[in-house]
């Protein structure tokens, strides 16, 4: 008899890129794409020991923000504690670890906004933002 849903397993073209523990997250942030290129996600549920039928998607990154673009920045980048996101009528920051797990969230109403890491552990972190009009960016962040 097969366990509860215990988790999830995202492959990219056929080869394993995460394994999602079953909590509150239900996407994955794939930093490691090319442009133009045709790319196969496939996701499986996986109950236990055992791994439900995959369900996959074709797509195709054809643009991607470039840094500088959105003139939103970060500073200083890496930190070892307080980080300031700066650009135009800035809403909301969270920093998403490796895991796609929210772990820092913060909001605001300006040009800047603070953002506490000191408690996080070393490692690599994206920073979803959003401002007043709804747009939203990503940036990568290092925590020392």
């Amino acid at each position: 008899m097969a366990e509860g849903l215990t988790g999830y397993r995202v492959y990219r073209n056929g080869d394993l890129i995460a394994t999602i523990p079953f909590a509150f997250q239900t996407y994955l942030t794939d930093m490691e794409f090319a442009r133009d290129v045709d790319v196969e996600y496939c996701v499986t549920a996986v109950y236990g020991d055992e791994e439900s039928e995959p369900v996959c998607v074709t797509a195709t990154i054809t643009g991607v923000n470039e840094a500088g673009n959105d003139g939103i920045t970060l500073s200083p980048n890496p930190t070892n504690s307080q980080v300031t996101v700066m650009g135009k009528s800035l809403r909301r920051a969270e920093v998403v670890n490796m895991l796609g797990q929210h772990v820092i969230s913060v909001s605001g109403d300006g040009d800047e906004l603070q953002i506490d890491m000191a408690s996080l552990p070393s490692g690599v972190y994206f920073i979803e933002i959003a401002d007043a009009e709804g747009k939203r960016c990503v940036k990568k962040v290092m925590k020392e």
